[in-house]
């Protein structure tokens, strides 16, 4: 899916009542390495299935057949859909054939190589166990032993970041740097839009003060740096306690201003208004336009509405006239002023309000500071 810019306001984690570090997170496809039952859904080492965190799992799988007794080592999603991994064992998926340290991308059910290990000069032991796209379209992988690529040495609990641009290979987080413990393997790696990172290890332990098992996934913000446990697998289903999370890949749905609604269906995209009220629009009485109130530009009095009553007041505040002696700032909603598109707020908005309230032109912009991206 589409990643953009995120807010940090929380979500709860469904069904467990607990905050997760995910802003927007929707829904979480995941990879067990053993099968297991949960959410309905019987998965394989295989397979790929997406968790709803509401207590479903579907089937979703890596886009390409793959041999039963293959292990999906490493599993994300570009921003266009296109499911990238890597397997525990070669596998021919004509055109291309993939080693271990490969990692495959499969666009529109055709196959193609993401990553070339060979090219790179891994030995043929190194497996890539965990792989996700960067927001600049930079590839990030883990590989399950310590390995050097382009004269960087990699340990197993490290994420590397191959440049989108250059493919060089750079250090983007240090596993024992932030305190993961020796033997600890990084095996599942997911990069949100905000930048924080999602990590799942092979076995259990504690990273910030925040433990884990190996079916949990945790957020990394490197700004802190901070962990917090962003998916409790065992929690989430019983049947994660007998395997281990070894692939995943979160999907978030954007909410630029943090009031829980998606802006696809956020009637004020940028303005905080998690009732979605939208009690009517330009004209006495008029009916809810879709507009939300909270950013309705022109209603600068907050009822609801954008009347000639609001055309007289914006006026006055633009002229500092009584009861606006602090100039517009001391209208009741003075970030819904700018009707006009010049970003300030005059007596032409005020004229435009009462033109517009009559049904004469011209029509209200939608260029307020409640309306627009800030």
């Amino acid at each position: 899916m589409p990643k953009r810019s995120w807010t940090a306001f929380p979500l709860l984690l469904l069904g467990l009542g607990m905050p997760t570090a995910v802003a927007g997170q929707v829904a979480i496809e995941l990879s067990p390495d053993t099968t297991i039952a949960i959410g309905g859904e019987v998965l394989g080492p295989d397979e790929v299935g997406q968790d709803d965190l509401a207590g479903t799992v579907v089937f979703t799988g890596v886009g390409v057949a793959l041999l039963a007794g293959t292990n999906v080592n490493a599993f994300g999603r570009t921003a266009a859909g296109d499911a990238l991994f890597s397997t525990d064992v070669t596998v021919d998926l004509s055109p291309v054939v993939a080693r271990p340290g490969d990692v495959v991308q499969v666009t529109g059910g055709v196959p193609s190589l993401a990553f070339d290990a060979g090219a790179k000069g891994l030995p043929a032991g190194v497996q890539v166990d965990a792989v996700a796209e960067a927001s600049d379209g930079s590839l990030l992988v883990s590989f399950d032993v310590t390995a050097a690529v382009d004269g960087t040495t990699f340990g197993d609990e490290d994420v590397a970041r191959l440049d989108a641009t250059t493919g060089v290979a750079s250090l983007l987080f240090d596993g024992s740097a932030q305190g993961a413990a020796d033997g600890l393997d990084l095996d599942a790696l997911d990069v949100l839009a905000d930048g924080s990172l999602l990590l799942s290890f092979d076995g259990s332990g504690a990273l910030g003060g925040v433990a884990f098992d190996d079916e949990d996934l945790l957020s990394f913000d490197a700004a802190g740096p901070t962990f917090q446990l962003a998916y409790d697998g065992s929690l989430e289903h019983g049947g994660w306690s007998a395997s281990d999370l070894d692939a995943a890949d979160a999907s978030e749905t954007p909410d630029a201003d943090g009031d829980g609604v998606a802006d696809a269906v956020d009637n004020c995209a940028f303005t905080i208004n998690p009732s979605q009220a939208d009690t009517g629009g330009v004209g006495l009485g008029s009916a809810p336009d879709g507009i939300g109130d909270a950013c309705q530009c022109g209603d600068v009095n907050d009822d609801g509405f954008v009347t000639g009553l609001d055309g007289t007041l914006a006026t006055r505040a633009s002229l500092n006239l009584p009861p606006f002696s602090g100039g517009p700032s001391d209208l009741a909603a003075p970030q819904k002023c700018d009707v006009s598109g010049d970003s300030v707020c005059s007596g032409l908005d005020g004229t435009f309000m009462k033109r517009a309230s009559l049904g004469l032109p011209p029509s209200l912009q939608q260029s307020c500071d409640a309306a627009v991206a800030p």
